[in-house]
């Protein structure tokens, strides 16, 4: 999946809808549960959009939360 998304990173541009707010929230949980993946390293278009959308205002204001009730929002890729 992630290799998918690099290739179409391109049109993760422009007026945000439900679908890039997904794609966000996916890549968020992926990291909550996956830390070491460093799927960064091989998807550097989607990792570029990934954390400038991250750092929407409305995407600060709703970070996922790890089972034990902790943020997982406070590093460059959520990790706990």
């Amino acid at each position: 999946a992630i290799k998918a998304l690099e290739a179409e990173a391109d049109q993760l541009g422009g007026a945000v809808d439900i679908g890039k707010i997904t794609v966000a929230i996916g890549l968020d949980f992926f990291d909550m549960h996956f830390p070491d993946a460093s799927w960064r390293a091989t998807a550097p278009k989607l990792a570029k959009w990934f954390n400038g959308f991250k750092a929407r205002p409305s995407m600060t204001a709703s970070v996922l939360v790890d089972p034990s009730g902790e943020r997982c929002a406070d590093t460059p890729h959520s990790g706990h």
